[in-house]
């Protein structure tokens, strides 16, 4: 369990926990509700968050194996399914940091639980328990819950006739609705949080706010995308198969078969076909419902969703080893041995990728870009790391409370300057009429300020005077840092990768200008030296060098773009791709020009990212015309 921050929605949570607000759409009040209540006592820990991450996941464990010892009255079944799914990839990855999804699991498997308990003794009272238990799965994380109903619903197939009848009395539909709503109350809790410190739009005061809050609206663009279509959703689904056969590990997917078996031939027909149902539901419907580009920095983005999805390969785990056992006619204690074995075996497959206790550059580097800054700058932070990272230490920690920090979209901090909800050039001339009249010194690195003075991480755009570039001695020790990161990145998930890269962009601009206006130490030469060396630092360097235009540049580019374009990180995204490729037609326009060559890498930039923000698309039809003529 990491000790320190990390990425994702890790600070925001702890943010909103430790100093209230509300947490990104849908709000998520039950969780927050919850860690606003336990996390004060335990000051700015990130243990503490974690830790209750945790304690959902084995309240959830304990769930599941009461679960299925009711289906299967195999205590040994029950503890290997529950343990296996506590040690598969995602939902022990999940239940090591502060996020709502082991949350999720919990109620699902509650509401599951009750409905089990009615289908076996069809008192009303259990279906009251599973309607107050759903809204509360509701007020966490709705769209789980929702695309995982289906597979609910099934639970009551032996008992549906009896549920019918007992919903011809008007009384029983009443309780069950006042239940529901109950367990929607905590929703009221965004209306009730006045000028909150920590919120993506601030103050929700009405039903009428609070409804597309909770219905994410916002997220319209992320979740619809332009440059994603049909392949998309089929690479998703491709990617999704693997995920889903890599849970308990490649080995265990032969007893899974086994199980899947068992349960159609041994069990009720509903029982199987209620683990389907739920396997398919945050997998292939997900897939189908959204709509954006399938790569690997939104493959991690999704990780998580499925995380209830999983449950029934463990269930199928379990029903295998059990129908194994009993054909081969073993003992006692040799099922327990071998149950033993395969649960250790799924941990130990699974203890790399979820073994983050040494996991702390992610913080490192936040405290890095803090402690470099000057005494009260102002900050505007773009990005999850920014938001999330630097708020979390400077808000909740207390690392340099001279600093300012400021969402340049006006979100999630409560110094805004306008709406968020106003148009993008009216925030835009806000903004810019702020930065001119403030005496603040303020950075940035995920926006891009005219004029820019380069600091290493990050710029500089005010106030004047301004130079092109500085040399920012503390930051220097970051950058190594983050070289070592990229150097084992193929440890690293696309969203950490991300991090890394749009930071050593900022320090390639940082030195190639340094390289550019001075010489260089020995040192900073053999840092641009390892710079150069990664993806990212290719590519700056050839938006640093490619406007220079100097004479004889022409081979010197061509060989850092094809030593770019023959080695590109399986996380970096198509618009990283896009841009190398456009940036080797600029350079076959070069003299001598090679306007066929640049026609190839102007259209693979294009069919990469097919926007019109591809600058590639003008140039390609300048091309053509330019022959037709």
């Amino acid at each position: 369990m990491p000790a320190s921050i990390t990425l994702e929605d890790a600070g925001l949570f702890q943010m909103v926990c430790q100093l209230g607000g509300i947490s990104h759409p849908p709000g998520y009040p039950l969780f927050t509700s919850i860690c606003q209540f336990a996390l004060p006592p335990f000051g700015s820990s990130v243990l503490a968050g974690n830790m209750l991450s945790a304690i959902f996941a084995s309240l959830a464990c304990m769930v599941i194996y009461s679960c299925i010892h009711q289906m299967t009255s195999s205590m040994t079944t029950a503890v290997v399914v529950s343990l296996s799914y506590g040690f598969s990839a995602t939902f022990w990855s999940q239940a090591l940091i502060i996020e709502v999804y082991t949350l999720a699991v919990l109620g699902y498997v509650v509401c599951w639980r009750l409905l089990l308990a009615y289908s076996a003794k069809g008192n009303e009272r259990y279906i009251y328990l599973a309607a107050f238990t759903f809204g509360l799965c509701l007020s966490n994380h709705w769209p789980l819950m929702v695309l995982s109903t289906p597979a609910l619903v099934l639970g009551l197939w032996p008992k549906i006739g009896e549920f019918l009848n007992q919903l011809k009395r008007p009384i029983v539909w009443v309780l069950i609705l006042l239940c529901f709503f109950a367990g929607l109350t905590p929703y009221a809790t965004i209306l009730f949080t006045p000028s909150p410190e920590i919120a993506l739009i601030g103050e929700v005061s009405s039903v009428r706010e609070l409804v597309p809050y909770i219905a994410r609206s916002h997220y319209d663009v992320i979740d619809n995308q332009t440059v994603a279509g049909f392949s998309d959703k089929l690479g998703y689904l491709m990617w999704l198969t693997g995920e889903t056969a890599q849970q308990l590990g490649i080995v265990a997917l032969p007893v899974v078969l086994v199980g899947m078996y068992a349960g159609w031939h041994h069990f009720p027909k509903w029982m199987t076909l209620q683990l389907v149902v739920l396997l398919l539901g945050t997998t292939v419907l997900l897939a189908m419902l959204l709509n954006f580009s399938s790569e690997p920095l939104y493959h991690a983005t999704y990780k998580p969703y499925p995380i209830i999805a999983y449950l029934p390969m463990a269930v199928w785990f379990g029903l295998g080893l059990n129908f194994l056992f009993e054909r081969l006619h073993l003992t006692q204690a040799i099922k327990v041995l071998v149950s033993v074995v395969a649960v250790v075996s799924i941990g130990m497959g699974n203890l790399a990728q979820n073994d983050r206790h040494t996991d702390n550059w992610v913080e490192q580097h936040g405290i890095d870009v803090l402690e470099s800054l000057p005494r009260n700058a102002l900050y505007l932070a773009s990005d999850s790391f920014e938001v999330g990272v630097l708020g979390y230490l400077n808000k909740v920690v207390g690392i340099r409370p001279d600093i300012e920090l400021r969402s340049p979209d006006n979100q999630f901090f409560s110094n805004r300057l306008t709406q968020p909800f106003t148009s993008i050039e009216d925030q835009t001339e806000v903004l810019r009429d702020f930065l001119v009249h403030t005496e603040r010194p303020f950075f940035a690195a995920g926006l891009k300020l005219e004029p820019a003075e380069y600091w290493g991480g990050y710029h500089r755009g005010g106030p004047p005077p301004l130079t092109s570039v500085v040399r920012n001695s503390k930051m220097d020790t970051a950058a190594d840092r983050l070289l070592d990161q990229y150097d084992h990145s193929a440890s690293l998930d696309a969203i950490e990768f991300n991090v890394v890269f749009q930071r050593l962009v900022q320090f390639t601009r940082q030195y190639v200008r340094l390289a550019l206006t001075s010489t260089l130490t020995e040192g900073e030469g053999h840092r641009l030296d390892r710079l150069q060396r990664t993806f990212p630092g290719r590519l700056a360097t050839l938006e640093m060098l490619l406007p220079e235009n100097r004479a004889g540049a022409k081979p010197v580019l061509h060989e850092i773009a094809m030593e770019g374009l023959s080695d590109i990180p399986w996380q970096a995204t198509r618009a990283s791709h896009a841009l190398m490729f456009e940036f080797a037609g600029h350079i076959s326009l070069l003299p001598p020009a090679d306007p066929e060559s640049a026609k190839i890498f102007f259209s693979e930039s294009t069919r990469l990212y097919p926007l019109e923000s591809n600058k590639s698309f003008r140039v390609l039809t300048q091309l053509e015309k330019n022959q037709n003529n």
